[in-house]
């Protein structure tokens, strides 16, 4: 299957993490639903979805990205909002227009070890962008010392275990910033580096090239409110232990801001300035 897979519908239900019977599956029960898992067995056929008995859709890691493309199109139909921002869940941002200043959005990131406290910083969106953040802390569970979250990996039916952080993604649409959070998320830093450069400016004839953008922020002594996230044109590294991609700011262990080599995320939440 994909990093993203629209088919683990049932792996995701067997662990119930987000329910009320959150637990760890044995791996007979894994296995046998990891048989129907793999986004090649669904077709369209125009509106008509088709797929194999025992195969089960869940589309919560693009859905809030979906609404946020959903509601653009309301926006676009009706002149007389002339801008605004969309918070869906606290994990997806949709800027629109301009505020009456002509001042750009700004979010705050949620400092993912002091949810209730301070926050990371703060991106800036542009009006046509759209915001996404992947991580483990706000739907989890912990069993003997270990935190199991709600981003599984397809390949192990697990949740992923790939070395970052978080990922938070600005693209020009909703469902793909939705849908990269979580993928870049599940694959780790290589090979989500491949990814957003593949989407970016390799994709085959007859798609267009994912419009992407860098999230990254000045390393400080101290963590402070106005800390501002930065959108870079081109690939590069600026803080130790992070990693920084296309659509992606992916924190590593021990960074300047206090996120941790266990697996956590931030998600945005308010204020906006």
């Amino acid at each position: 299957g994909g990093a993203m897979d629209p088919t683990m519908g049932r792996v995701i239900r067997l662990w119930d993490i987000d329910g009320e019977n959150p637990h760890i599956p044995s791996d007979d029960e894994l296995n046998s639903l990891l048989e129907n898992v793999g986004y090649d067995k669904v077709t369209l056929d125009g509106n008509k979805v088709n797929m194999p008995e025992g195969v089960t859709l869940d589309l919560g890691a693009a859905g809030k990205g979906i609404g946020c493309d959903a509601a653009q199109k309301i926006l676009d139909a009706d002149k007389n909002v002339s801008g605004m921002i969309l918070n869906l869940g606290g994990s997806s941002v949709m800027s629109y227009g301009s505020k009456p200043d002509g001042s750009a959005w700004q979010v705050a990131v949620t400092d993912p070890r002091d949810t209730e406290g301070d926050y990371l910083g703060v991106v800036t969106l542009n009006g046509t962008e759209f915001l996404s953040t992947s991580g483990d802390y706000e739907k989890y569970f912990i069993e003997d010392g270990v935190r199991y979250h709600h981003i599984l990996d397809p390949a192990t039916g697990y949740p992923a275990r790939s070395g970052l952080t978080s990922v938070t993604v600005v693209c020009d649409d909703g469902l793909n910033a939705d849908g990269l959070s979580t993928a870049c998320f599940v694959l780790g830093k290589e090979k989500a580096e491949e990814l957003i450069r593949y989407l970016s400016t390799d994709q085959p004839v007859g798609n267009s090239p994912l419009t992407c953008q860098i999230v990254s922020i000045e390393k400080k002594k101290e963590k402070k409110k106005n800390q501002m996230f930065h959108k870079l044109p081109i690939l590069k590294f600026f803080l130790e232990n992070t990693f920084h991609l296309f659509g992606c700011r992916v924190h590593g262990k021990n960074d300047s801001l206090g996120v941790h080599e266990e697996s956590s995320a931030g998600s945005v939440r308010y204020p906006v300035f």
